[in-house]
């Protein structure tokens, strides 16, 4: 774009394309917007003709979860009964990807009102895997995930609350990151959240570099997130921990498979990996709960009140859930959770990551509920969640990159940091693209 070879304009329009081609196999969006969008890569294009790019970003198709507001268009939560509720204004996150100069392509689909992670959940119908349209994509960031695993757009925002961003991320082969507790959440303005001490916005892209120029965008006071990765040097010395303790002998073994052919990559290419046990970790499944399910159920009192069939079964009864706590329950949660953080910045002091699956299973198919899991029955929900909902209890960043295939469904590397190292795990995640391809 920079040498005028491509306009964006002509990415609008592959955009388009790519959308119309996938858009009737993956169900990715829930309001897409073609006309705007190339009116607004028409102004664009004069800008920067005219003036140069002022961003990198300017020019650049973008997509937007149905969480998070976006001015005139709808926000529907993946709801029906919502699908009416047309945004006043930008998110802030939306509004300084606007800033930057790109332009938004619509609102991509997700699980009603972002309770649960599979993506298949919604009035608007699943999100199908872009990878094997009969199983999950992975939730609730889903439609963001399929979008630009398919090409639709080049990035996409989401949220996670207990892996919503890195779920569908490596279940669709894509890169997502979970950003750092009130990194950008705090200040994502007029967007529903899941669960207020666990939810954050993050970026999702085809590369780490590609999520690092996003996060420039939407942090613009660090504004150094692509020059970390530009900066990364090697993955020589980096110091990287492999918590056994925590999924040894608990994923598929494809995925083990995969896991351990990046670990001897990392390896490889000079980085020091370590196995350390954390069993202080394992209470965090506990945690998670006590703390998401009481937010959800008191953000979505009323509507449950009022109006319970509006909410599909599987959705109302996780929201019920959270009624089955008591504000005792709850507080300790917090203060337990606060003690974790401190413990986990202690545990980070020396090390650069700590590295394992994204997810312990492949997509599977789509609407079920429990799956045979080595030889147990297991709730899928579950499954999904366990590997990533840590991040989200103890506020620290974690990103899932591509990691490689099992069965010919994609797997991701989950890569977890110090609390606002968000540009440190980007760089890594850069490392690990170039050492892995």
């Amino acid at each position: 774009m920079d040498a005028g070879k491509i306009t964006p304009v002509d990415l609008v329009e592959e955009a388009i394309a790519a959308t119309e081609e996938f858009q009737p196999k993956v169900n990715a969006y829930i309001t897409f917007t073609p006309e705007k969008a190339l009116e607004d890569a028409k102004k664009a294009a004069e800008e920067i003709r005219k003036y140069g790019r002022k961003s990198m970003l300017h020019g650049i198709p973008f997509a937007v979860k149905d969480l998070i507001d976006a001015a005139g268009l709808p926000t529907t939560m993946g709801s029906e009964s919502m699908k009416d509720h047309i945004a006043e204004k930008d998110a802030l996150m939306v509004a300084r990807l606007k800033e930057a100069g790109g332009i938004l392509m619509g609102k991509t689909n997700t699980q009603e009102w972002g309770i649960g992670p599979a993506g298949d959940q919604s009035y608007f119908g699943p999100v199908r895997n872009p990878w094997d349209y009969t199983k999950i994509s992975g939730g609730s960031s889903s439609g963001s995930c399929a979008a630009v695993a398919t090409g639709m757009v080049p990035i996409a925002l989401g949220s996670d609350g207990g892996g919503s961003i890195r779920i569908p991320a490596a279940l669709c082969s894509v890169v997502g990151l979970k950003t750092s507790y009130r990194l950008l959440g705090a200040a994502s303005g007029n967007s529903i959240r899941f669960a207020d001490h666990l939810s954050v916005k993050g970026p999702i892209a085809s590369t780490a570099e590609d999520a690092a120029i996003m996060m420039d965008a939407m942090d613009p006071a660090h504004g150094g997130y692509q020059k970390a990765v530009e900066e990364a040097g090697t993955l020589s010395g980096k110091k990287l921990v492999i918590p056994y303790d925590l999924f040894r002998g608990a994923v598929e073994p494809g995925v083990a498979e995969v896991f351990e052919e990046n670990v001897k990559t990392l390896k490889k290419a000079g980085a020091c990996v370590i196995e350390e046990d954390i069993p202080w970790l394992e209470e965090i499944p506990a945690l998670s709960s006590s703390i998401t399910f009481p937010e959800a159920a008191y953000k979505h009192r009323e509507r449950l009140e009022k109006a319970p069939e509006s909410y599909q079964p599987f959705i109302r009864k996780r929201l019920e859930t959270g009624f089955g706590y008591t504000a005792l329950q709850y507080i300790e949660a917090l203060e337990r959770r606060e003690e974790a953080m401190e413990k986990w910045a202690d545990f980070m002091a020396d090390k650069d990551a700590v590295i394992m699956p994204t997810v312990p299973i492949t997509a599977y198919p789509l609407f079920e509920t429990t799956m045979d899991f080595l030889g147990e029955e297991r709730n899928c929900s579950e499954l999904l969640v366990k590997h990533t909902r840590t991040a989200n209890v103890l506020g620290f960043p974690a990103i899932s990159v591509p990691a490689g295939f099992a069965d010919g469904l994609p797997v991701g590397l989950q890569m977890m940091g110090a609390m606002g190292d968000d540009a440190g795990l980007l760089a890594l995640g850069h490392l690990f693209e170039k050492a892995n391809s």
